[in-house]
């Protein structure tokens, strides 16, 4: 059975787990509303929930069934967009559909990373309120705090899958400063993702980002700064599904399952603003798997780049 230690497969997959569950959930609960409003023959109103919930439903099975990662977010931004501009269409028109507005800081704590989750969620929030506002004062009273609650849970339940999180990643063997993972690791995933890109035939890039010579001749707490700043810089610039390590020499790598040179130019463009402060340019390695590697051929690889580097 799968757990948080020592894997951090599992920790990828988390977040695509309950986006898929929560799109499930959403699908079963706007079938419930477009019953409601097909009762009430709102013929408009029950196509456009029922279109809705099967967009939710092909897409939550294509999560679930898909096993590469996916790289855009656009139909958790379409999903979104709809239910807002749903909920907010029917706080103008009638209350017989306002449940929806309960539903979206739900959905917007599971489908996006907790920091963008939290200022679209009180994005939302104010627009709601404010129609809230101009209802009867009785109706007035009764949705507003009902969607305090809902919020509030919503908050809570986001912040404590972010400590989770955290805490996983913390039984991982996180470096507390940087938030990479620790060399060693690097060796378990590595065992891992080769069999997988030997199985479905794809391909694993590896860039060694290699910090600088003259860092290394500074203070040891102004190296370590110097480390923390890329170290977030490059946690920026990786997919959710991409992994980064802070090597035994400092230097930091960054695991890459499907990597493109689309993804490598990306890191490339987060080092931009740290070469520019430490006033030297960081270089780059890029090490593509070959077929017959294993895992003691790349860290071979790996370490040889590094001492050709520092050398």
């Amino acid at each position: 059975m799968l757990t948080g230690k020592n894997n951090t497969y599992f920790l990828r997959q988390q977040e695509l787990r309950l986006t898929a569950f929560y799109c499930l959930l959403m699908a079963v609960c706007l079938a419930a509303l477009s019953w409601i409003d097909w009762r009430h023959q709102h013929v408009g109103e029950t196509i456009a929930t029922l279109l809705l919930g099967c967009l939710l439903s092909i897409y939550a099975r294509y999560l679930l069934l898909h096993d590469k990662p996916y790289r855009r977010r656009w139909p958790e931004w379409l999903v979104v967009t709809l239910l807002v501009l749903m909920a907010l269409r029917e706080m103008t028109i009638g209350l017989d559909t306002v449940h929806i507005g309960f539903w979206v800081p739900f959905y917007l704590v599971f489908a996006f990373r907790w920091q963008y989750a939290i200022w679209m969620m009180l994005a939302f929030s104010v627009l709601f309120l404010c129609l809230a506002a101009c209802l009867d004062i009785l109706l007035r009273a009764q949705v507003m705090t009902t969607y305090i609650v809902s919020v509030a849970v919503a908050a809570a339940i986001g912040w404590m899958n972010e400590s989770g999180t955290i805490r996983l990643r913390e039984e991982v063997g996180a470096d507390p400063r940087t938030g990479a993972y620790r060399e060693d690791q690097l060796l378990i995933d590595l065992a891992r993702e080769i069999p997988r890109a030997d199985r479905h035939s794809s391909r694993l890039l590896l860039a060694l980002v290699l910090v600088p010579g003259t860092w290394r001749q500074l203070g040891n707490e102004a190296f370590e700064d110097r480390i923390q700043q890329l170290g977030t810089h490059l946690q920026q610039g990786v997919q959710s599904f991409h992994m980064l390590y802070r090597l035994e020499s400092d230097d930091f790598l960054v695991l890459m399952p499907y990597g493109t040179p689309d993804d490598f130019r990306l890191i490339e463009q987060q080092l931009d603003p740290v070469a520019r402060a430490g006033e030297q340019p960081l270089d780059i390695v890029a090490i593509h798997y070959q077929p017959d590697d294993d895992v003691d051929s790349l860290v071979v690889r790996i370490r040889e780049a590094c001492h050709d580097d520092h050398a």
